[in-house]
């Protein structure tokens, strides 16, 4: 379901800052996806700033290295959670900047970071990650003789 305009503005009033247009455009169509990647949520427009999307932020980010959110790109006050799989310690996360969210995506896991430049490329890397796992299964079925 697509998040409304006076959502969007609620979310935004919320966070204190407004979201990356093509980030905002995705929630205006579909307004958060669950299990978009294996078990990871890309969060909707409600879940966006809500204490326990920040919670967990903080305490995933508590304990990564200063280094390696610099090797990022990242500074650790300005991160806001996009997505998650909190039960494999998998966090999505853009920042923001003077009074606006940043275009690019950082994905970590396992103590390791990808970096998109944009919502759009890592929308469309997430997409490839999905049609990847969904050929992998069906070699290995293939393979076990189940299909």
């Amino acid at each position: 379901m697509a998040a409304t305009e006076e959502k969007l503005a609620a979310t935004e009033a919320r966070l204190g800052f407004a979201l990356d247009p093509a980030h905002r455009a995705f929630l205006a169509h579909a307004d958060g996806w669950r299990g978009f990647l294996t078990g990871a949520d890309l969060f909707s427009s409600d879940e966006l700033g809500d204490t326990a999307a920040q919670a967990a932020l903080e305490l995933m980010v508590s304990v990564w290295p200063d280094e390696m959110l610099e090797e990022a790109g990242l500074h650790r006050g300005a991160l806001f959670p996009i997505a998650a799989d909190l039960e494999i310690d998998c966090l999505f996360v853009m920042q923001h900047r003077d009074g606006s969210a940043q275009p690019h995506v950082a994905w970590f896991y396992d103590g390791v970071g990808e970096r998109y430049a944009t919502f759009e490329e890592f929308f469309t890397a997430m997409i490839a990650d999905n049609l990847e796992n969904i050929e992998d299964a069906r070699r290995y079925a293939i393979e076990d003789g189940l299909a």
